[in-house]
């Protein structure tokens, strides 16, 4: 999640692009392994 200060438009534009992507992989790591993030463990 963005939570950084900045003025600079690169860095803001770095953290949206980085986080994109670590969101993307978490949820394609889920799907692969089929794990419902939403369901409390047994």
């Amino acid at each position: 999640m963005l939570n950084k200060l900045t003025t600079d438009v690169e860095d803001v534009m770095y953290c949206i692009i980085e986080d994109t992507i670590h969101i993307i992989a978490h949820l394609n790591l889920l799907r692969k392994y089929k794990v419902d993030h939403t369901t409390p463990p047994l």
